[in-house]
């Protein structure tokens, strides 16, 4: 029947699409750099491009990844009612056809999070780079972090070490959403006061173990290395350019700085008392913490998504829009299947309904043809249906 090949051809070729579809969204132990990664490569941005990295701040920074979300719950809906339709009809499944993983709202929020978290760190970048004073900068630098409760050593990240004239400064970038043109980083200060130590604390541990004269005259020079090392936070917001940040007194008891985008030049260039880093100072400084970078990549969280788990490399803008292709195949074929078998259910209601005309003349044929004497059995026939209409 036509009918039937129609239908064996587009299950075919649904098949086909199925089985190039990898999963949507998967959890696993991948680093904020690679979630980071594939969000941007979903969201089309680039944090180097002054108008993606605004849009990457904002706070609605994952619509294409909520909208393709959106997208696979109305897969997840049509292929489960599909598959479940195949059996009911007693029909093979399509073996490659499944639902996929979904993203959480927690999920999306995390991502957002760590989306705009990068676009901060890459503003605060930018914004080093303008700075004009002699300086050495390492971002995401990892190094060795003493926990002596368990006498071993753990790694602690820093988002930015600068190394100046006026010391060594280790930034933390945080992304906020400011109101009403405010921002209270009281909220954050438990948090940030404990990440922030561990930054100086690693900073101590690799200059007082090492074995370079300059750093070792430079360290007998000092009153107190504390006074060398200084803690900052960049509090960068998503909703507004220009804000006040409030209530940081519990910061400043702890010789912590906060600060905004503009105030990072005015910040390097205030140096403490007694301090006064030379340029042989700065280069040995940059040098030891090159030479004491863990080379473990950084933490992994539970949070961590990681879109198409089956790459083969890092995941490419051509992959994604591949999957998508394959994806809004699957559900093409899918409503041209159930077209299919409507009209094929239409046909078989219509031959059951002319089966049941054919049982019935059937079976009255068969009791005429009892009969050797057809008009006694039509006088019978009558004679009952006359007692009938009596009663």
């Amino acid at each position: 029947m036509p009918l039937e090949n129609d239908l064996n051809q587009y299950v075919n070729e649904l098949e086909n699409h199925a089985s190039y579809q990898k999963a949507w969204i998967t959890h696993k132990k991948v680093t904020d750099s690679q979630t980071v990664h594939d969000a941007m490569i979903v969201e089309k941005t680039l944090l180097n491009n002054k108008r993606d990295l605004k849009r990457a701040l904002a706070l609605q920074n994952v619509l294409r990844i909520r909208a393709i979300n959106s997208g696979y719950k109305v897969y997840n809906q049509k292929v489960n009612a599909f598959q479940k339709r195949m059996t009911e009809l007693h029909l093979n499944q399509i073996k490659h056809l499944r639902p996929m993983n979904i993203l959480s709202q927690r999920d999306l929020r995390h991502l957002s999070n760590l989306l705009a978290g990068a676009a901060a760190e890459e503003l605060v970048n930018s914004r080093l780079r303008e700075v004009q004073t002699g300086k050495e900068i390492i971002h995401n630098l990892l190094l060795p972090y003493p926990y002596e409760k368990k006498n071993s050593l753990g790694s602690n990240q820093i988002d930015h070490v600068i190394i100046t004239t006026s010391g060594i400064f280790c930034l933390e970038t945080k992304a906020r959403t400011s109101k009403n043109g405010q921002y209270n980083v009281q909220a954050d200060y438990d948090q940030i006061a404990d990440q922030v130590a561990k930054h100086k604390e690693s900073i101590k541990y690799v200059l007082e173990k090492s074995n370079n004269p300059v750093i070792i005259n430079l360290l007998r020079r000092l009153p107190n290395i504390d006074q060398l090392i200084r803690n900052v936070v960049v509090f960068v917001s998503r909703t507004d350019d220009e804000f006040t940040l409030t209530d940081s007194n519990r910061y400043q008891k702890m010789e912590i700085d906060v600060v905004q985008l503009a105030d990072i030049q005015s910040l390097l260039v205030k140096a403490k008392t007694g301090i006064g880093l030379q340029p042989d100072e700065i280069a040995a400084i940059k040098e030891e913490m090159d030479n004491s970078k863990q080379l473990q990549e950084e933490k992994n969280y539970q949070e961590n998504v990681l879109f198409f788990e089956d790459q083969e490399s890092t995941l490419t803008q051509k992959q994604v829009e591949e999957q998508l292709y394959h994806a809004n195949q699957v559900i093409k074929h899918i409503d041209q299947i159930n077209g299919l078998l409507g009209n094929y259910l239409q046909e078989a209601r219509e031959w059951q309904k002319q089966y049941q005309k054919y049982r019935y003349w059937k079976k009255f044929y068969d009791q005429v043809h009892d009969f050797v004497d057809q008009d006694q059995y039509y006088q019978n026939h009558n004679s009952k249906r006359d007692i009938l209409d009596k009663i």
